[in-house]
């Protein structure tokens, strides 16, 4: 979850100027109201039609699906080929502290997401079949560099990884004083044990 998104409409043909200011509307209408508000709220905001919006996204979820992408938190920590598991785990921890200030910042965002995604079929089923794929990648990593080392299948350990990442991030919302370095370190090098 160290911090990888792209940012909008700087540059590009008219078309992906049009997309960026959507996709900004549609945050700042997201934090204001939340994304169950309509299309045509997110248009006017952007000052321009509900049509403008089918002319340059799929759906309403592939509208979402673009603010995920601009606006979403990766963690990018910094792997070190061929270093023991402990390492990477470690450097996993780091990532999760950077990126704290940025998921506070971030929160409301993340929590209309989530909550849109609740709602809506499609746009649950791409971020489940998103994961899934960003799973299944660092599973085959996992399993390929560590494989007899790792106390539970490869799998299982990535999504328990991604879990207490997501989870110091929302409790840090509620706790901050609580989710330390030290606590996020100590966690992560619990997995390397």
């Amino acid at each position: 979850m160290s911090e990888s998104f792209r940012s909008p409409g700087r540059g590009g043909g008219k078309r992906a100027r049009t997309r960026a200011r959507l996709v900004e509307a549609a945050v700042e209408v997201a934090n204001a109201r939340g994304l169950a508000a309509s299309l045509d709220e997110i248009a006017a905001c952007a000052g321009m039609t509900k049509g403008a919006i089918y002319s340059n996204f799929a759906s309403k979820a592939d509208l979402v699906m673009a603010v995920a992408e601009v606006h979403g938190l990766r963690l990018a920590p910094a792997y070190v080929p061929g270093a023991p598991l402990r390492v990477q785990l470690a450097a996993l921890a780091e990532a999760v502290i950077d990126i704290l200030p940025t998921a506070k910042a971030r929160s409301r965002l993340s929590a209309e997401l989530q909550a849109y995604a609740a709602i809506d079929p499609e746009l649950r089923h791409r971020f489940g079949e998103q994961h899934r794929a960003m799973f299944a990648q660092w599973s085959r990593t996992l399993a390929d560099t560590y494989g007899d080392q790792l106390p539970v299948p490869a799998m299982d350990l990535v999504v328990a990884l991604q879990a207490l990442a997501t989870g110091f991030a929302h409790q840090h919302q509620l706790t901050p004083e609580l989710v330390t370095p030290e606590a996020i370190r100590a966690a992560f090098s619990a997995f390397a044990d």
